[in-house]
């Protein structure tokens, strides 16, 4: 059961503690006190998506924690949470929702994943909400209820079923891609497309290659160019530069060992380097080799090659790899048939397969559909409906991912009155009562640890919301019941019960909710108030001493 329940920095609850000391225990407090939010608090340790509009401060952590202690006994049937509870029976779930929009899950302060705060939390925790009663008015809801219902032997059908199933969906999936793939691959057009590509006898890399040439090519025909431009410049005048060049140079040397001869020397060797690099750049241009034919070969080619770029892909690599798609299509279009008669026997074993195993699931449905109807009915007698209200229906239908099942809950609730549909039969206060006795039936086959009843009781009142204190009662002695109501009847039942209040502070503008454990004394008081109105009255008080002591009378 849980023991501790802590809030902090979630909407109008600043900072809350909840103690638990009882088995059963009734939530009280206004409407818009925050008794939803302690719901919505176990929502978040069930690993649930988290709403950070619910930050009180929004520059701090909202933080639930949650501290159970299980008995030995409970971890046996829920071996999944072994490795998460202590020596003395202990197990704590925390969520923290930070500022930035993210969230953190613990289990026993140690970081874990969603799925594995989901995957624990569901074996500790069951919440049934207001929103939640309109779940046993769904039929695919009530083909799930009845497959927890049967329990192990159902759950070993549906993976054995599920399993075939699967496997005929992914092949039946390939057929139809092969049936599909087959209308859009015209034969002509693509043994065109391939001829098309392969009369240019293309090689890897050729279109770059050839780029790359023509570049270097025309690079040589430009340093030509420029090399005439130098040629003429030094043969502008009569006498070319470099004759020039020489003369100066042979002028400099008589004024060697003049008072000039330093300056003469240097001047000369600067005239000799300059010759020197004249004549090692003509040796330069006298070595360029340009080819003009084999710049129109390239440019041919490359001009035939346009086509195939704009039709096929820019790159030779992409060319390449259209003709072997288009080769991989011709052939599958050549093997179509055979591979098309091959998928229609396999996918027509298979589905054979899946149907015996959904018909073996139907056998277990159909077996434990009359007990649940049973079980069911008995329980909601109980609540005030007719024996033998409801039945539990299985038609067969075409194969789905469920099986060839669809699951009707069909009611009865008047003698002599024809039978129809949950959804379509039942009140608001009637559904409640239904769904009640499910979570009765199924609880008493697998005990949560820890079940939450959010006003299960709406649509509710007289006589029968006593019945319904009493069935709620009845679940307490398999599982920690922690109940929000309206019904006195309720909240007179309950073992313990712990009051959330708001509470406005007026110097600084604040809302905050507040929760504390009440004692005796104070749980006859809210029930007399919740039996006449606000205004406390002895004959309500005395009422409520009444219904506290008929509600009680039968605990332990």
């Amino acid at each position: 059961m849980i023991k501790e329940l802590e809030i902090s920095n979630l909407a109008v609850i600043e900072d809350a503690k909840l103690t638990f000391d009882s088995s059963y225990v009734s939530l009280v407090g206004e409407t818009g006190a925050g008794k939803s939010l302690i719901v919505a608090s176990f929502t978040l340790l069930e690993g649930e998506r988290a709403d950070f509009s619910l930050l009180r401060d929004k520059s701090k952590k909202a933080i639930v924690y949650a501290l159970f202690q299980v008995e030995k006994e409970y971890v046996t049937k829920n071996p999944q949470i072994r490795d998460f509870v202590d020596e003395n029976g202990f197990v704590s779930l925390k969520r923290v929702l930070n500022p930035d929009k993210s969230s953190r899950c613990f289990i026993n302060d140690e970081a874990v994943s969603t799925g594995t705060l989901k995957q624990i939390s569901s074996h500790l925790i069951d919440i049934h909400s207001q929103n939640q009663r309109n779940d046993i008015l769904n039929e695919e809801m009530q083909l799930e209820y009845l497959d927890i219902f049967g329990g192990e032997e159902i759950q070993k059908a549906k993976i054995k079923f599920q399993k075939a199933y699967e496997k005929y969906q992914m092949t039946f999936a390939e057929y139809q891609k092969l049936i599909s793939n087959s209308k859009e691959n015209d034969r002509d057009y693509l043994a065109f497309q391939i001829a098309e590509i392969e009369k240019y006898h293309l090689e890897e890399e050729e279109i770059e290659r050839l780029n790359e040439e023509f570049e270097s090519l025309k690079e040589i025909s430009k340093l030509q160019d420029n090399y005439q431009h130098v040629i003429e410049a030094m043969h502008a005048s009569n006498i070319s530069i470099k004759d020039q060049l020489s003369l100066l140079s042979n002028r400099l040397k008589s004024l060697e060992g003049t008072s000039l001869d330093l300056e003469a020397k240097e001047s000369n060797d600067g005239i000799r380097s300059l010759l020197l690099s004249l004549d090692n750049l003509t040796e330069s241009y006298e070595n360029l080799v340009l080819n003009p034919e084999r710049i129109d070969e390239i440019n041919e080619r490359l001009f035939s090659l346009k086509g195939l770029q704009r039709k096929y892909g820019k790159s030779t690599a992409d060319i390449l790899s259209k003709l072997e798609e288009y080769k991989v299509k011709l052939s599958f279009i050549d093997t179509y048939e055979e591979r098309k008669a091959n998928l229609e026997e396999e996918v027509k074993v298979l589905k054979e397969n899946a149907m015996t195993f959904a018909y073996q699931l139907h056998l277990a449905r159909e077996k434990y559909a009359l007990k649940l109807g049973q079980l069911i009915s008995l329980e909601a007698s109980d609540l005030g409906l007719r024996k033998q209200a409801l039945t539990v229906v299985l038609e067969e239908v075409e194969l789905y991912e469920k099986g060839i099942d669809h699951c009707a809950f069909i009611v009865e609730f008047n003698a002599g009155i024809d039978k129809a549909s949950l959804a379509k039969a039942a009140s608001g206060g009637e559904a409640s009562r239904l769904m009640l006795a499910l979570k009765v039936v199924l609880n008493r086959l697998h005990p949560y640890d820890l079940m939450i009843l959010d006003e299960i009781d709406t649509g509710i009142s007289g006589k029968q919301a006593l019945l319904v204190a009493e069935k709620i009662k009845s679940i307490s002695k398999d599982s920690q019941v922690l109940v929000i109501s309206h019904l006195p009847q309720v909240v007179a039942s309950a073992k313990s019960a712990i009051e959330i209040k708001k509470v406005i502070d007026e110097v600084k503008h604040m809302t905050y909710s507040t929760a504390r454990s009440l004692s005796e004394e104070e749980i006859i008081s809210v029930v007399a108030k919740m039996l006449s109105g606000t205004k406390l009255t002895d004959a309500a008080r005395k009422q409520a001493l009444l219904l506290r002591k008929e509600t009680r009378d039968n605990d332990q």
